[in-house]
Order: structure tokens, then sequence, then C-alpha cells
């Protein structure tokens, strides 16, 4: 997998176009993750594009994480995950959610297509969701694949559910909305 992580709006020359690109955080790389995934799988597949996700280097309100950078690049490489880009959030917090798809999804990746989840929020203080994408997508000829929320106990698996559970000592439910036991890397 390639990784690179991009101070504020640098161009990329080095990812390929007509990707399948995936947006999110990913902290913990959980089961609504791997859904959303899955889908860029079939979708490169059929287009016989690669898989690339973009995302921040941090979430400034996020707090503790489930999973550090390295454990996300290398747990997103298990799922098929070609391209790894990150971004400062500072460095596009204040595009409006039209900029950001048009001057960092178009003009620096040129996917054929692109995948979120059904709550994802993008813009100035999060002012455009899924159906934005969805829009522009059509006009700009992208594809965009909006998947529906991975329900457990009839809620949508989340990290910060996750994050909930992992403070409360529910391991056991933690690892089946994971798909695997949660884990903490670090020097002993």
């Amino acid at each position: 997998m390639q990784i690179l992580s991009l101070p504020a709006m640098t161009p990329v020359a080095s990812c390929p176009g007509g990707g399948v690109w995936v947006l999110g955080f990913f902290d913990g790389v959980h089961s609504g993750h791997q859904t959303l995934l899955s889908a860029a799988g079939s979708l490169a597949e059929q287009t016989g594009g690669t898989v690339g996700v973009w995302t921040f280097d941090a979430l400034p309100k996020a707090g503790e994480l489930l999973t550090d950078a390295a454990e996300r690049a290398k747990l997103l490489g298990e799922y098929g995950v070609q391209w790894l880009v990150t971004e400062s959030f500072a460095a596009v917090s204040h595009l409006s959610g039209e900029a950001f798809f048009r001057e960092v999804l178009l003009n620096r990746f040129a996917p054929s297509a692109i995948v979120c989840g059904f709550n994802f929020r993008f813009g100035a203080n999060g002012a455009c969701s899924a159906e934005d994408l969805v829009r522009w997508g059509k006009e700009t000829g992208v594809t965009v694949h909006v998947e529906t929320p991975c329900l457990r106990d009839a809620r949508p698996v989340s990290s910060t559910w996750i994050r909930s559970l992992v403070r409360e000592g529910d391991m056991e439910t933690a690892a089946k909305l994971l798909t695997r036991p949660y884990s903490i890397t670090g020097t002993v």
C-alpha cells in the first residue's frame, strides 16, 4: 500500500486516476468501515481500478482513538486499500463542500467512483452530506455509492459507540463490532 501524508492542498501526481476512493476517518476499521471497503473493492473490480482511502491525519474532537495512524494504515491495507492519503484537518476544514468535491476529490484524484457511509459529513462545519456527493457525482459523471448503515442490535456501528464500550469495559461487544479483539499498541 502506498501512503501519502499531505500538507495543505498539495498536488498529488503519484496516485493513479480512475480509482475508487473511500472517504472517512476509519478509527478502528470496524465492521461498518469494512462494509465500505468491501463495496469499494467490488466497484474497483468492475472498473479495473485501485482502491484508495482519503482521510484526516487526526480528528480534533475525537479524543481517545481506537487505533493510532500506523495500526489504522495496517488494517486498511489488510482490507485491500492500495492508496492511503492522509491530510491535515486544518488544511481542508475551511473549504465548502463543493470546493472539497471539486478541488480535493476531482482535481487531485480523478476518481471513477467514490464510496462513503450514509452519515458522511464534509465541507466547512460539516454542512454537506452524502446526498450532496451523489448530486455532484451525477453532474460530473462520477459514481457515488452511499453505503447503508451496518447495524448491530438495531444500532449503526460507529467508532463512538465502540469507544464507549471500551471505556465501560465491554470488550466482548467491542470485539464483535471491530471483528477482532480490541488491542493497544505501545511501549512497555
